[in-house]
């Protein structure tokens, strides 16, 4: 269901009696001083109130409207399930009157009834956590060992004690990668919150969440092209129709004026984060929309948004269109999905680093800066710098937006061969990074595994249609010899019992085995079948020597078969061992 807008000037205020049990009073932070505001949560809400609450929503003001961070409307406070006193708060320290922040509340209410939205709690939201919820454990080595355990129920082949050994058993194994549905299979890696508010405590003094730090804001020549999307994507909020609004903020919205670098030339930063951010909230807010209308059309299976560069209407009105940002390279469609959910994750590793202008002032000094003097440096408005928590560092935000982002961005493209032209993105570098520093053992190769198995064999994962065959690089996920953990890197990890350590490395060891005699045998039929020429002494496949230290350090049950597959498949493919 959607709603044509209808702009009213106001919402008239309702008037309030003593005790009236439909009345919530809450106190306020405004610019102006500490508030006590009352406003009315009963009685049936109306068409009436949507459209006086998008006339609100809509305003210009000293931050521009809210749809410079959140989109075309309240859907998003709607569903994540905001409280009507901290819709009031929020309005209200951005500068909405009494009036409006009432207007506001009726008109999520309206939302809400219409769509039979679930109650939520915003302080525990996380849109498109895998499965619905993140994996139990109070470190992330004990979510790692939770996933042995939700990959048993979905993987039971690559999971399971009996090892991999025919090719029959790795097929099953790859199709268990396959079928995998991030709908139903729980992960340990936390989701970004909606919208994180300091407000609730220093663990929400953060950047790492959906909505946008700084606005984006129309052009003022385009101000009326600009709403006229807002308004067709309202009225028939259709697939379509959001690619238009979304193609569109490159073309109609410009950055926010209140940027203030130490070094001009970092303004650009500030405004590609900016606006990664608030095309990442366009699509949070669609695929909100979408799924309360039971719609399942949006991203279409594992290789999302494939269907944008090949089937009609898609391909024809948005050919020309950048998928990400004009400074990404190889951005057009259909060479890339517009997945600037990854985008965020790659641009965090680079894009809080100020130029050498300010060295020697605080926050241009490396990882430990806090984070408030780098966001200074890099001229983020003061209501940005005060968001965050005043002892996070650099390293504290960048971290967990690279994590979190980038395992979004799995979501999205699982072979990783779309959402960035790089090979160290298309090999998974970075995402491996931050799981090895934050000591998710059994989640690198669960990701290494979904990376090479749907590259090579999902039809959609290679944007110009090519297959791949199955190689045996493994990139990443053995460099450094991270491939034979013994020790852990977080401290809270450190201090974990030697029981939960053991297990953890025992369930890894396991499933990886599976997982490298899959790669083997996948890797052999490859040769067999002329899909791979013997390749000889090279670098560009045929991790052996990793293969053959791995299952050293495991101590499998068969290890002289592991070996003696090894030394077949090696034989083929022409490859001289050591061993």
């Amino acid at each position: 269901m959607s709603f044509a807008p209808v702009l009213l000037a106001c919402l008239v205020a309702g008037c309030f009696e003593e005790g009236d049990p439909g009345v919530v009073t809450t106190v306020v932070e405004t610019p102006q001083g500490t508030r006590q505001v009352s406003f009315r949560t009963d009685g049936e809400t109306t068409p009436d109130d949507y459209a006086a609450a998008l006339a609100m929503w809509r305003k210009v003001r000293e931050k521009d409207s809210c749809v410079a961070c959140h989109g075309a409307d309240f859907f998003d406070l709607a569903r994540i399930g905001t409280s009507d006193s901290e819709i009031v708060r929020r309005a209200m320290i951005d500068g909405a009157s009494e009036v409006e922040a009432r207007a506001l509340v009726r008109g999520v209410k309206f939302v809400r009834t219409q769509f039979s939205l679930p109650a939520e709690n915003p302080r525990t939201f996380r849109l498109l956590q895998p499965g619905g919820a993140v994996l139990p454990g109070a470190t992330s080595a004990e979510r790692d060992l939770a996933l042995a355990g939700e990959l048993a129920r979905f993987m039971p082949v690559t999971t399971g004690a009996a090892p991999v050994r025919t090719l029959a058993d790795a097929h099953r194994a790859r199709d268990e990668f396959l079928a995998i549905d991030f709908d139903k299979l729980r992960v340990g890696v936390p989701f970004p919150l909606w919208s994180a508010d300091i407000a609730h405590g220093p663990g929400e003094g953060t950047m790492d969440d959906w909505i946008s730090d700084v606005p984006r804001i129309a052009i003022p020549a385009r101000a009326a092209e600009w709403e006229a999307l807002q308004n067709a994507y309202l009225a028939d909020p259709s697939d379509f129709n959001f690619w238009k609004l979304y193609f569109g903020v490159e073309t109609l919205t410009q950055p926010f004026a209140g940027l203030n670098p130490y070094d001009p030339a970092d303004r650009w930063r500030v405004e590609r984060i900016s606006a990664l951010k608030y095309r990442n909230a366009l699509i949070g807010q669609h695929l909100m929309r979408s799924q309360a209308m039971g719609r399942t059309t949006f991203m279409r299976g594992q290789i999302a948004f494939a269907y944008l560069g090949k089937e009609a209407p898609f391909r024809a009105a948005f050919a020309g269109k950048r998928a990400t940002l004009p400074d990404s390279g190889n951005g057009r469609l259909p060479e890339m999905l517009p997945n600037t959910i990854w985008e965020l994750g790659d641009t965090a590793r680079f894009g809080f680093d100020p130029s050498e202008a300010s060295r020697g002032l605080p926050g241009n000094v490396g990882g430990k800066d806090a984070m408030r003097d780098r966001l200074r440096l890099l001229g983020f408005p003061q209501f940005v710098i005060d968001s965050v928590r005043p002892d996070a560092t650099l390293r504290d935000e960048t971290d967990a937006m690279q994590l979190s982002w980038f395992m979004l961005g799995l979501r999205f493209d699982p072979a990783l061969q779309r959402v960035n032209g790089s090979n160290s993105t298309k090999v998974g570098e970075y995402l491996l990074s931050q799981l090895t520093l934050n000591d998710y053992f059994l989640h690198r190769t669960f990701q290494t595994g979904l990376r090479l198995v749907t590259r090579s064999y999902h039809p959609d994962a290679d944007p110009k249609g090519a297959t791949q065959p199955f190689n045996l690089k493994f990139n990443y996920f053995t460099a450094y010899n991270r491939h034979v953990p013994t020790r852990w890197n977080r401290k809270d990890n450190q201090a974990l019992s030697a029981t939960v350590r053991d297990a953890q490395l025992a369930e890894y060891k396991r499933i990886t085995a599976n997982f490298f005699r899959m790669s083997l045998l996948l890797h052999e039929e490859a040769l067999d079948r002329g899909q791979i020429k013997p390749y000889g002494v090279s670098n560009q496949d045929g991790d052996y020597q990793v293969l053959k230290q791995f299952f050293d350090y495991a101590g499998q049950p068969g290890y002289a078969e592991d070996i003696a597959l090894i030394r077949r498949v090696a034989a083929k493919s022409g490859t001289p061992l050591n061993f």
